[in-house]
């Protein structure tokens, strides 16, 4: 027998004409797949990042109310006692009012910014174991006490 060539149906002749034609279809559909699986994917993270920014704005709103809550006064009140924060005894607080001597040697060691029409300067000065009637009290190591200022003063430009 001899061996012949096999004959093939007419139309599968050139079958393989009709690959990239088959193949632009298929790579067409899978791109098309490929943007929208994205589209989703973005779509499903700005939904998750407005949540996440819901829950942070309610947070700062939360933390801010205890913020608020925090620095009143009914809770420093209430705190105060426990800090040994009491308000000050009669004859405790003492103003003390800087001659003129004073005030020019500090204007001396400072910048000058601006003059002021008249001396306005005052020092508070607290003393331990004032009493009320404690008016010639000596202040202790702990109090402030009323210092040259050409000795104590610091120049803006050494901050």
């Amino acid at each position: 027998m001899r061996k012949g060539r096999r004959r093939r149906p007419a139309s599968l002749r050139g079958w393989w004409r009709a690959l990239p034609f088959i193949a632009l279809g298929g790579l067409t559909y899978f791109s098309f797949t490929w943007l929208h699986a994205q589209r989703l994917r973005n779509e499903y993270r700005a939904i998750d990042l407005k949540a996440d920014i819901h829950h942070t704005k309610e947070r700062i709103a939360e933390l801010q109310g205890k913020g608020y809550m925090l620095g009143s006064m009914e809770r420093m009140e209430d705190l105060a006692p426990q800090h040994a924060l009491v308000e000050a005894r009669p004859g405790q607080i003492e103003v003390i009012q800087p001659t003129e001597e004073e005030l020019n040697a500090l204007a001396a060691a400072a910048r000058p910014v601006a003059t002021p029409a008249r001396p306005t300067r005052a020092v508070i000065v607290l003393l331990e174991g004032g009493g009320a009637g404690a008016g010639s009290a000596a202040p202790s190591d702990s109090a402030m006490a009323q210092v040259k200022p050409a000795q104590s003063a610091v120049s803006p430009e050494k901050l």
